[in-house]
């Protein structure tokens, strides 16, 4: 029986191979070409092998059609295992020889210049991977390289890997967990319009051409860090100029001679050139990145980072004065370069120190910001770039330089002076404050301070430059900081006292040869005020720093060193590589018992010596810094007040004022000779859409006691009137000019014009960059992903004086924290707390704690979360919170301290943000009509609010303001009418005050009602909601006689803070207001939202037909028991609204005018309220409404990262082929992991969908494939899909439109089709769901695939019927 089986078998697949031979005799000649593009793609798999991607576009360059089966040979003597292939079958592969056949029907190459994308990841023994030969069936293609891509990182040391640089006790710990001493280098060029570190032009070999070469030669001078200056327009704006050269290529024994001063015996061997970049033979620098001068920098801090070199990030705020003329736009570079930096190369990350102010003297910048001169403080700016910073780059280092201290010293860079009696001698600028408030801040230990020292000659300096009055300068300026430290009580310099903390110093330094034994605190210069500095940086490595014979360079000519100079930086300790190194340091303070077994043990070498290339560390991304002093030809000049000093060799810089530095010496002198020609100037940006935002208005001075009952003064609540600004109503549709209006409490709608403005702040803590923003609709964090906020309302302190709810003798429903953890295990956000200022500041009794109450079991706690009938996965755990409850065995709200209700309020804000929460501040208006009867007080409330909740500094940027909740009460109006305000005036007062108290606060602004309910029969209004109501279509108010927002909107637009106004109406359910279906379902409800609200966040408000600004929308309130008919079609149609997933014109809810509103909040908690989630004992949470928010993205701890959310209920009407052919569609999934988008640093996926139609009927083309995820942050690619689309809320959709995409019944055929998506976690790839045109598909188990390391491939045609057997080939007729 098994031999008749067999037989025929046997005899097919001998026919079949003898088909295929015959076949492939007669395959016509091909000519062909191949794009190849290779890159690293460095692999952890426990070797520390090096691969490459290797990525080719195979063209057909031939008359003929290439039909399938080919192969494809791929030849190169250093390949080795292939790691994944990409539209690839290898056949074979030995002795570097791949061979790989293309079989699927859809790889067939068209004729002249048909194309398809194939790629491979294989391990490589040398180079990148280039292939040698590429040949279609044997013949070889022409091969063209894409791009010669950086040179591989190197092997990284696991050890050097385990640390992150921090300070301790003054004393900066490198990467390798060893006390760091920072031997450094200046070199300039990003900042002088080069695009490149300097001096890459000079000479006629690679000693002096070749970057890397050089690298090798500041090696063997002894040195480990180098500091890059840049400015932001060169690596932002400035094309990558080509750095290129033909040169000779110089031996390293050339190189090792030319660092070694004549005549010397070395005392040990000079280390090896570890890891020379791939290059071309005969040329220079091929090797740096074209693409962009971004890119270029940060692969500069990279490769610097792999020849163990730590690096600094120098912002030449001298060529740059972005910090002080856009510093919103400093900040959000600094963001981008950290983040980028961060996520590409992350190890490279760990070892770069941020200078984010080079020499801030130079703008006339003072530690406290001067509003008549538009100039911020340094105070704000460092703490707001670091504030920024430090949550995606947390283990970098920051360099703080000092400034406005000029009385102290003319140098730059140095003023931290913070003796009281000496500030008061000398009328220094205090930096006090910073530092006060540094002692809070979470980076405190990355600190370290930078100041700049300088001999008469260059300085100008007359006093205190030699001997025990220049080491006392020293020590008062900065010297105390690493001995003394800064003190929370007295920081009188020798008498401190409080708890201090040590800074670390170092010094950017040119010879003084009374610094040496200051920098090493010994003989006469150890004063006891101070310790041995951490570090010290020469300015600089290029030949054209200065002028002969003053020049600074540390090299003439750019080859021949000065070894006068080396000489002196030897005296500091610098250890070049003929040099024996110093011995190990110690960590001041630090336990002396050894590092456990299991971890890494140091080797003995120092981090204070010289870096061995042999030695590497981990490849960190570098970034080439700020600029160039070689660039420029004339610096900046000094106000015009300046005296004459004496001649100085630098006779051709403008001379200094007498209280202020003269232009520092790393200003750039004139560019160096070069056939190159200097960078063009920078062309005017372009026109903005709108007029630029006037600064913030004055913040009110506010007594702790308001005055009430008197009418409020205009001054009060707004900027001087002069100049008036006028505004007509919004011309969206037409309509009519309204002009400016004004109320009772004065005119709000004027401005100032800018004078430069200022980031001080007007109490709290100071202004840091904004935690949660808003870009083209969408609310974002400081990575620039949304943030998608889910949230409850937990009523109280609008009729009473604590949350409601806090009661039974459960902690499960009286405790505060409990019900907390409660929320945040159920996936919330975000919590909403109502109020009425006049409980919360009034002197009413609040409740005292702590209270007694019965302590949860863990089986309680997780029954009081997991809603009745729920499988509950087996590794499923209610999460901790994250600031623990101070709650003792049987105790209840420990944390609500027993005090004011403003004071219990701020206690809870506190905790919530402590926990991850945004904190909703919203004034109930339906109990508190403090706004319209006496606006002044209700501002003035407000401020003492908003300033008490922001000194907390977790909580300020997690504040949102909701200035009045349901404004429809009592009869407000946009518009001032009847002698009360109108509601622009109410809310541009309260802006305008509180956006400076803290410039991190959201604010969520509700809509007034218009006056509609339903007209005649056929047609629909705006009908009831309380706080919708932002129609702005003229057409509309003049034919309902709607209150008009037109006004407000246009004064909106020229606000500073107009990225941080969110619109936020509310929905009632039927049920609420004991209404009808009529208006609440369908089309009739979702043409009144977009009507009223959604088009804001789609088209946005327009002044006119080209400029347009869209806003973020959030459902601010919404919420039912869901217990009648009636409100389960009413809410699942504003679902519908809200995630309108299947993208099809036949979804009506997709109606093109609104977009996803995918942030909102649930009204709400507690049991009192009509959408309650818990029970009535509090005890339990209801199914119903959680199983309708999960729908909506709600995502409980019960319930996997990526787990199934059920599908909002779907508007009717489906495409009539499909109509009758329900359930059809079963897929397969394949999901490979991909990597990180250089781009955005989020993760790439390859998520590829075979669908079969197990139905009765065919399904033609055009189809729409929809997955879904709420990970999902957006699409990189689409394979056989047109039109892809990402739709906030983790919806992808693309359309198959070619004829062979037709899904024929009976699972006749597949089709595979895919994307590329971008997900925000590495573990959520897999989409949750998958549909066919809006009809859920049946996901087999996914095949399996390789993870890692593929690199983005390109655009790719990968979908086609696949035949199920021969006899198939003929498709059917459709029905």
């Amino acid at each position: 029986m098994l031999q008749r089986l067999t037989q025929p078998f046997l005899l097919v697949v001998l026919v079949l191979a003898a088909c295929a031979a015959q076949a492939a005799a007669q395959t016509p000649a091909v000519t062909c070409q191949a794009v190849v593009t290779v890159s690293n793609a460095w692999v952890s798999d426990g070797t520390n092998n090096s691969y490459s991607s290797v990525n080719l576009n195979i063209v057909n360059s031939s008359p003929q059609i290439l039909t399938v089966p080919w192969s494809l040979t791929l030849k190169s003597p250093t390949y080795g295992n292939i790691r994944q292939t990409f539209n690839l079958e290898v056949v074979s592969n030995a002795n570097g020889t791949i061979v790989s056949d293309a079989l699927n029907y859809w790889q067939t190459l068209a004729p002249n210049g048909g194309g398809i994308a194939v790629g491979l990841i294989v391990e490589v023994s040398d180079g990148l991977g280039m292939p040698d030969v590429v040949a279609v069936n044997n013949q070889p293609c022409t091969v063209q390289s894409a791009q010669l891509p950086p040179p591989p990182p190197p092997t990284k040391s696991k050890a050097e890997s385990a640390f992150s640089m921090t300070t301790v006790n003054g004393q900066i710990i490198g990467v390798d967990g060893q006390p760091l001493q920072l031997w450094g280098i200046n070199w300039f060029g990003f900042e002088t319009g080069t695009t490149f570190l300097d001096g890459l032009w000079a000479g006629s070999d690679s000693l002096t051409l070749d970057f890397a070469t050089i690298v090798y030669r500041l090696q063997l001078l002894g040195f480990n860090s180098v500091r890059l200056p840049f400015s932001f327009s060169d690596i932002y704006d400035k094309p990558p100029q080509s750095q290129a050269r033909n040169c000779a290529q110089v031996s390293s024994d050339v190189v090792v001679a030319d660092t070694t001063p004549p005549g010397t015996t070395p005392s040990r061997s000079p280390p090896q050139w570890s890891t020379p970049p791939a290059s071309v033979p005969g040329v220079c620098n091929a090797y740096l990145p074209e693409d962009s001068t971004l890119n270029r920098f940060m692969w500069t801090v990279d490769y610097f980072a792999s020849q163990g070199f730590y690096i600094i990030l120098d912002n030449q705020f001298n060529l740059d004065q972005t910090a002080t003329q856009d510093t919103q736009k400093w900040l959000n570079r600094w963001l981008d370069l950290m983040t980028q930096l961060s996520t590409k190369y992350p190890e490279a990350t760990s070892r770069v120190i941020c200078d984010f102010l080079n020499e801030p003297d130079f703008g006339n910048l003072r530690w406290e910001a001067q509003p008549d001169a538009g100039l911020p403080g340094m105070e704000d700016l460092y703490l707001s770039v670091m504030d920024l910073v430090y949550p995606v780059a947390s283990n970098v280092l920051f360099l703080v330089e000092g400034a406005g201290q000029g009385n102290l010293g003319k140098n730059w860079g140095d003023g931290t002076a913070v003796d009281p009696n000496v500030i008061s001698s000398r009328g220094l600028s205090d930096p006090n404050p910073f530092f006060s408030s540094l002692l809070q801040k979470p980076y405190l230990s990355q600190i370290i301070i930078g100041p700049h020292v300088y001999p008469p000659s260059i300085s100008m300096a007359h006093e205190e430059t030699e001997g025990t009055s220049l080491w006392a300068r020293y020590s008062a300026s900065f010297g105390y900081l690493n001995k003394q430290g800064y003190c929370t009580g007295s920081n009188v310099l020798g008498s401190p006292s409080g708890d201090c903390h040590l800074f670390p110093d170092y010094q950017d330094a040119q010879p003084m040869q009374d610094l040496i034994p200051y920098f090493l605190n010994n003989g006469a210069a150890a004063d006891g005020l101070h310790n041995r500095l951490s570090g010290v940086f020469w300015w600089a490595w290029n030949s054209n720093s200065g002028t002969p014979p003053a020049s600074l360079g540390l090299v003439e000519n750019w080859s021949q060193v000065d070894w006068n100079k080396m000489q002196y930086l030897i005296a500091l300790g610098y250890t070049p590589w003929w040099l024996q190194p110093t011995p190990t340091a110690s960590v001041i303070g630090a336990p002396s018992s050894p590092p456990p077994s299991d971890q890494y043990s140091p080797s003995p070498q120092s981090s204070d010596a010289s870096p061995s290339p042999t030695q590497q560390s981990p490849a960190a991304s570098p970034s080439p810094s700020e600029q160039s002093p070689a660039a420029a030809s004339s610096p900046a000049q000094p106000p015009p007040d300046s005296p004459s000093p004496s001649p100085s060799p630098q006779a051709a810089l403008p001379l200094p004022p007498p209280d202020s530095p003269p232009p520092p010496p790393d200003s750039p002198p004139p560019p160096p000779p070069t056939d190159y020609p200097p960078p063009p100037m920078e062309s005017p940006p372009p026109p903005t859409a709108f007029p630029p935002p006037p600064p913030p208005p004055p913040t009110p001075v506010l007594p702790p006691e308001a005055q009430t009952g008197a009418a409020p003064a205009a001054s009060v609540l707004a900027p001087p009137p002069p100049p008036p600004v006028t505004f007509a109503s919004n011309n969206n549709n037409g309509g009519s000019s309204n002009g400016a209006f004004s109320s009772s409490i004065g005119d709000v709608f004027t401005y100032k014009p800018s004078t430069g403005g200022s980031i001080e702040s007007a109490g709290g803590v100071g202004p840091t960059t904004t935690a949660l923003t808003t870009n083209n609709g969408v609310i974002v964090g400081a990575d620039g992903l949304p943030v998608l906020l889910r949230g409850v309302t937990w009523p109280g302190f609008d009729t009473g004086t604590m949350l409601n709810n806090l009661k039974g003798a459960s902690s499960v429903s009286a405790d505060f924290s409990t019900q907390v953890q409660r929320m945040k295990s159920l996936g919330f956000n975000a919590v909403k707390l109502p109020f009425s200022f006049k409980t919360l500041l009034g002197t009413a009794p609040t409740p005292k704690y702590p209270l007694k109450c019965i302590s949860t079991t863990a089986a309680q706690l997780q029954a009081s979360v997991l809603p009745n009938g729920t499988l509950l996965p087996v590794t499923a755990k209610v999460p901790d919170l994250l600031a623990q409850s101070s709650n003792g065995e049987g105790e209840c709200n420990t944390d609500i301290p027993t005090g004011t209700p403003l004071q219990e309020y701020q206690a809870i804000v506190g905790f919530l943000a402590g926990n991850g929460f945004y904190v909703v501040l919203e004034n109930s208006f339906e109990v508190d009509r403090t706004a319209i009867d006496n606006p002044e007080t209700w501002v003035q409330s407000w401020t003492r609010l908003v300033s008490t909740v922001t000194k907390n500094a977790v909580a300020a940027p997690r504040i949102v303001i909701s200035p009045l909740g349901n404004p429809d009460t009592h009869g407000l109006k946009w518009q001032a009418a009847g002698g009360a305000p109108g509601l622009a005036n109410i809310y541009m007062a309260a802006l305008d005050a509180l956006n400076p108290i803290n410039p991190k606060a959201l604010f969520f602004l509700q809509g007034k009602l218009p006056a509609l309910n339903t007209l005649r029969a056929g047609q629909t209004a705006l009908t009831r909601s309380p706080g919708d109501g932002f129609a702005t279509d003229a057409n509309l108010i003049r034919k309902y006689n709607l209150s008009d927002p037109n006004a407000f909107f246009k004064t909106l637009l020229i606000r500073p803070y107009v990225n941080q106004v969110v619109i936020t109406p509310a929905y009632t359910a039927p049920s609420v207001y004991n209404g009808s279906l009529a208006a609440s379902t369908g089309a009739a409800l979702w043409q009144r939202l977009t009507s009223s609200f959604g088009y804001l966040n789609k088209e946005g408000y327009c002044v006119n037909s080209k400029s347009c600004r869209s806003f973020a929308v959030v459902l601010a309130s919404f919420g039912s028991g869901l217990a009648s008919a009636t409100d389960e079609s009413a809410l699942d149609d504003l679902a519908a609204y809200m995630q309108p997933l299947c993208g099809l014109p036949a979804c009506l809810a997709a109606d093109g005018a609104h977009g996803p509103i995918s942030s909102w909040f649930w009204n709400g908690w507690t049991p009192d309220l009509a959408g309650s989630l818990t029970s009535t004992d509090g005890l339990k949470v209801l199914k119903g409404p959680l199983d309708y928010l999960i729908g909506l993205g709600l995502n409980p701890w019960y319930l996997p990262p990526s787990a199934q959310k059920v599908k909002p209920k779907q508007a009717t009407g489906l495409p009539p082929t499909v109509a009758v052919n329900k359930n059809f569609c079963s897929s397969q999934v394949t999901v490979t992991s991909s990597g990180v988008d250089n781009t955005t640093g989020l993760y790439l996926g390859s998520v590829m969908v075979t669908a079969t139609n197990v139905g009765p009927v065919a399904v033609p083309t055009p189809w729409v494939l929809t997955i879904a995820n709420v990970y999902y942050a957006g699409v990189s690619q689409a394979f056989g899909l047109t039109q892809p689309q990402y739709v906030l809320g983790g919806t992808l959709t693309g359309t198959a439109s070619d004829y062979w995409d037709v899904l024929w019944p009976g699972a006749t055929n597949a089709v595979s089709v895919g994307f590329i998506v971008l997900s925000r976690s590495p573990d959520a790839l897999q989409p949750d769901k998958v549909l066919l045109n809006g009809n859920p598909c049946l996901v087999n188990a996914p095949a399996a695939a390789p993870s890692g390391g593929l690199q983005t491939l390109g655009t790719l045609r990968s979908s086609g019927v696949r035949a199920v057997a021969p006899a198939m080939a003929a498709a059917p007729a459709v029905n």
